[in-house]
């Protein structure tokens, strides 16, 4: 649905150069939740405003169903533009038209006629929960219930695109649950590809299919969300990941086992991180049984991503009676889990 290729943004400031995006590309399926995440000044809220032209890249392309809006004249992009909605951190209503008015905008922009625009206006206060809102001002709502009409608004020319620059981050946690479900419900009843642009990895975590890390304009990483969680490649998306899912060993059991070590000590630490089914799997029993060795759990979390489980356990595997570690290492490996061998502060050696 969005192909971005080689995207550059460059402005000028003082007579230099800033570069806001360098050498972006990354590829956006049909229908899908793409999320972009990056620390404040990455880059992120330029690259939303490129994918439908309120930016004009530098260099690159963007192409938006099949379409490449860099080369198209002003009116074909603004009719391209109605194909892709966008809803805003601050809303951005229209603060002397009700509700109802605000979301018949787009429509009484594009000449739609009155009985048509009004009928489109009731059934989109319906999905996203404000029908007895529709004569209501913006003055008299939530957070909450604004955001609901900016998506409500957003939905007016029937999009297959929609972009969200920080939409929930002046929300307060609660009303974000909120507001991420009923994402998700739109995603899934109007088969909506939907571009996501936050700071919050939990908003990731909850909603989105693919995730990009955005690091000083570039992407830095992207995949699946599963994935990212699972087997992160950068300090970046770790650093992001360990913000919600903290997989190191808690100071207070470090010392202990500082204590605890002892000379000719041949135990290791590892992290063993499972997925989806692998979760309800006696794996530690197993392993105390076939191997004879001792497994002591140090630290563990468990989580989930939409409909998959997953999470780590950090455990000290000991010989016991006879039993060798490295044949219980190699067995948890052949189970098709991740197993990483730590130091005993929690490092990976």
């Amino acid at each position: 649905m969005i192909t971005i290729s080689n995207l550059k943004k460059v402005y000028a400031a003082r007579g230099m150069e800033v570069h806001a995006l360098e050498d972006v590309s990354l590829h956006v399926s049909p229908g899908e939740i793409f999320g972009i995440i990056g620390l404040s000044g990455a880059g992120k809220s330029t690259l939303v405003r490129c994918i439908n032209l309120l930016e004009k890249p530098t260099a690159g392309t963007v192409l938006v169903d099949g379409e490449d809006l860099t080369h198209l004249s002003q009116k074909e992009l603004r009719r391209a533009r109605q194909k892709i909605g966008m809803i805003f951190q601050q809303f951005n209503l229209l603060w002397s038209r009700t509700v109802a008015e605000n979301v018949a905008f787009p429509l009484e922009i594009a000449n739609v006629p009155k009985d048509t625009r009004e009928k489109k206006v009731s059934e989109l206060l319906s999905l996203v929960g404000l029908e007895d809102k529709a004569n209501n001002y913006p003055g008299q709502l939530s957070g909450g219930q604004k955001q609901r009409v900016g998506i409500a608004r957003a939905l007016a020319n029937d999009p297959k695109v929609l972009l969200c620059d920080e939409a929930t981050s002046a929300l307060d946690p609660e009303t974000t649950k909120s507001i991420l479900t009923l994402l998700k419900d739109i995603n899934k009843k109007l088969n909506l590809t939907i571009v996501l642009i936050t700071h919050e990895m939990h908003v990731i975590k909850e909603i989105c299919d693919s995730v990009g890390v955005l690091d000083r304009g570039i992407i830095v990483e992207q995949g699946s969300v599963l994935d990212l969680f699972t087997n992160p490649k950068t300090a970046m998306a770790r650093n992001f990941i360990n913000s919600i899912v903290n997989t190191e060993i808690p100071p207070v059991i470090k010392e202990r086992q500082s204590q605890l070590l002892h000379q000719g000590d041949k135990g290791k630490v590892i992290r063993v991180s499972f997925i989806g089914e692998t979760a309800a799997e006696p794996l530690i029993s197993s392993l105390v049984q076939k191997f004879g060795v001792q497994a002591n759990i140090l630290y563990g979390n468990i989580d989930h991503i939409k409909d998959t489980i997953f999470g780590s356990l950090t455990l000290e595997l000991l010989p016991g009676s006879g039993g060798d570690v490295d044949d219980a290492i190699n067995y948890l490996k052949s189970c098709n889990l991740q197993v990483e061998v730590l130091d005993r502060n929690g490092n990976l050696v």
